[in-house]
């Protein structure tokens, strides 16, 4: 909401001068007002006095405050409810607090603590390295072809037992 360029007591001074037989035209002119802005303020504040109409405008100010909590919280509660309907592993809850950001728009901080990701973890990108590669090039020889054992596919561990790997 724009904030007034007018203080209270200058709004309700114009309500009163307009009681008393002021022109409306004349009133607006002096304050550099529309005509509609001052039958909205004699609609919203007609009859009320400078403490009660700042105490509004405070209430006024809380409940959009309140609102914007409450639907920030509704959202959490959806994206938490849809989480916990299943056990899920760490790398599942991160991939699901991803697309809460992605589809939802829900910043990253909600995200993560209605999933339970910590920051390292949301962020942590996993890496290949040579040693990976090796380990999973002799994982997929091992389920294509029962001929290889771990002795043949990995010799050191066997040598290092005294044992010779059959080839």
């Amino acid at each position: 909401m724009k904030k007034s360029k007018l203080t209270d007591s200058q709004i309700m001074d114009a309500l009163k001068r307009a009681e008393a037989g002021v022109a409306v035209p004349e009133i607006c002119r002096e304050l550099s007002v529309s005509t509609a802005t001052f039958y909205n303020w004699r609609s919203k504040y007609g009859g009320m006095d400078v403490s009660l109409m700042a105490r509004t405008r405070e209430l006024e100010a809380e409940n959009a405050r309140l609102h914007k909590m409450y639907v920030d919280e509704e959202i959490k509660a959806e994206i938490v409810a849809e989480a916990l309907s299943k056990k899920l592993r760490l790398s599942t809850r991160r991939e699901m607090a991803r697309e809460a950001v992605a589809s939802r728009g829900v910043s990253i901080r909600v995200a993560r603590q209605a999933f339970g990701v910590s920051q390292t973890c949301y962020r942590y990108e996993r890496q290949r390295n040579a040693e990976n590669e090796h380990c999973r090039l002799a994982a997929t020889a091992d389920r294509q072809s029962s001929q290889f054992g771990l002795g043949a596919v990995f010799p050191v561990p066997a040598q290092r037992e005294g044992l010779r790997p059959e080839r």
